[in-house]
């Protein structure tokens, strides 16, 4: 027989010899391990570290299972089945749209599964191991055990194919998107956490649900209690999850997932960078006054499910404030960086208002105003609102009660310069326009004549501060600060419509609906 031909049998005998042929452990063997570092979890920074006897459970094809020595033995069924899923379902699956699995020191194509004694958490994937122990302690006092290891705590081991899906997906995650920065510069070594924990809540849901089931409660969602929550300081495991979703589902699906998984910028930059390269439809900021409308609507109908999950139903969306009679008089909020909030309006007769807002100066806030019928719940429209360079905005709705009787105010802080522990302050009321000259308006405040069709006169009994006009979309399209009692505007370049005008003196601010006519 030739060499050549020997050679290809070899060839051909190896590639059909099974993955844990090759294993550097057997079942029974013991080991020791590391605890984890903490170097990428503040809170526990300080915890010390310890080492784990364990010994080793199950040699699957991509896993081995150990258990902490000291720990009464699980199962062998439940053993065999976690290595089952994992060697047969998770590593066929999730590197397929993720990418492989590091393989850093070991030389050893298996993830550890390592289940400990362990009271803070459920499972953890431990960034510090895929390091050297020498480079681990120079720079954090802590060690490395150079392996890749999955932890879970022992009285979590009933949710261990969950957990596990989820640090896996932090393990494949962390080989596509870490910094290469020296140690100096070691806080860079990772993603954000509020993108790394969407990516490892996303894999569990995929690997364990089925992301293409449609129509599955969440009885969860993070917006049903708390819908202000800042999406950019990670604190909430459900709202990343959804947040990583909704963006698979709206944003480019696999294509998505791989261009953010695989970008090494961080955070925003790194989501709109992602959006860029897939030619998506707008930016982060976008994406997420998208993503605030269709946590309150979840909407399969309106616009052709534009405003819809398509994996999850939920209850309704949680409202800070709720209103039926106007004028509500002015209310004074906070809202999170990347956090919503929803404030209703409801009347069922006949009663056009404005809904007047006022947000705190420098803060970047996107408003939208969402138009439903009831009964049913049925979306007529969503307006989009840009406050003007004062950052205020009045949004005029001259059908409600008629063509629709509930308004929601979607208030949305996109200030991502506001740090974790700041929040932006705004107010906002509705002012009743059923007889808008009456109303709201002082005798000392003459503004006339009305209609006009060429120059309009103002004249107040203090220093008028601020004038401005809006159109019915809620646009600024005048302003001036006249600091004079008396004032004129020439008119005859606005279209023919109606107006909105707010008069502010020091002492008072005042709504008057207009018209300008040709």
């Amino acid at each position: 027989m030739s060499f050549t031909k020997t050679l290809q049998i070899i060839v051909l005998v190896l590639l059909f010899i099974p993955a844990n042929s090759y294993s550097q452990i057997n079942t029974g063997d013991t080991m020791t391990f590391w605890s984890v570092t903490y170097i990428d979890w503040p809170p526990l920074a300080g915890s010390p570290q310890r080492k784990i006897h364990a010994t080793c459970d199950k040699v699957g094809d991509y896993c081995y299972i150990f258990r902490e020595s000291s720990l009464s033995p699980f199962l062998q069924q439940d053993i065999d089945a976690i290595a089952n899923t994992f060697d047969n379902h998770f590593v066929p699956e999730l590197t397929a749209v993720y990418g492989p699995v590091p393989n850093a020191l070991d030389k050893d194509t298996h993830v550890f599964i390592l289940i400990f004694d362990e009271s803070n958490w459920c499972g953890y994937w431990d960034p510090a191991k895929q390091m050297t122990d020498s480079m681990v302690f120079a720079t954090w006092g802590r060690h490395s055990s150079e392996h890749e290891i999955i932890y879970i705590a022992d009285n979590c081991f009933g949710g261990i194919e969950s957990i596990t899906a989820h640090e896996f997906g932090h393990m494949l995650h962390w080989l596509q998107d870490h910094s290469p920065e020296p140690p100096s510069n070691p806080v860079t070594y990772w993603e954000e956490a509020w993108i790394d924990e969407g990516f490892s809540t996303f894999a569990d849901i995929y690997l364990t649900e089925g992301i293409f089931q449609q129509n599955v409660m969440d009885y969860q969602a993070f917006f049903l209690d708390e819908p202000d929550i800042p999406l950019i300081y990670f604190s909430n495991y459900n709202q990343v999850k959804l947040w990583t979703l909704f963006m698979f589902e709206h944003y480019g699906g696999w294509d998505y997932i791989s261009a953010l998984i695989s970008n090494q910028l961080n955070g925003i930059a790194g989501m709109d960078s992602a959006l860029r390269q897939i030619d998506a439809p707008g930016t982060f900021q976008d994406a997420f006054v998208h993503w605030s409308l269709t946590n309150y609507l979840d909407d399969d109908v309106f616009q052709s499910g534009k405003y819809a999950y398509r994996h999850y139903n939920f209850n309704t969306c949680s409202l800070i404030a709720s209103y039926n009679t106007y004028p509500t008089g002015t209310h004074n909020q906070t809202v999170n960086p990347y956090g919503t909030d929803y404030i209703r309006f409801t009347s069922s007769t006949p009663n056009p208002i404005a809904l007047n807002f006022s947000g705190e100066a420098d803060v970047l806030f996107r408003l939208a105003i969402i138009k439903m019928k009831q009964p049913g719940d049925s979306v007529i429209s969503i307006e989009f609102i840009t406050p003007d360079n004062d950052n205020n905005a009045i949004f005029y709705a001259d059908s409600f009660g008629v063509e629709y009787n509930k308004l929601i105010l979607v208030v949305c802080n996109v200030d991502s310069s506001l740090s974790e522990q700041e929040t932006a302050s705004y107010s906002y009321s509705s002012t009743s326009l059923s007889n808008i000259s009456e109303i709201n308006y002082p005798e000392q405040l003459t503004i006339y004549p009305n209609p006009s069709n060429e120059t309009i006169s103002i004249e107040a009994g203090d220093n008028i501060v601020m004038i401005k006009i809006y159109n019915l979309q809620g646009k600024n399209v005048y302003r001036a600060t006249p600091y004079k009692s008396k004032f004129s505007i020439d008119v005859s370049a606005f279209p023919e419509a109606n107006y909105l005008i707010t008069v502010s003196t020091a002492t008072n601010t005042v709504t008057k609906k207009i018209q300008f006519i040709r």
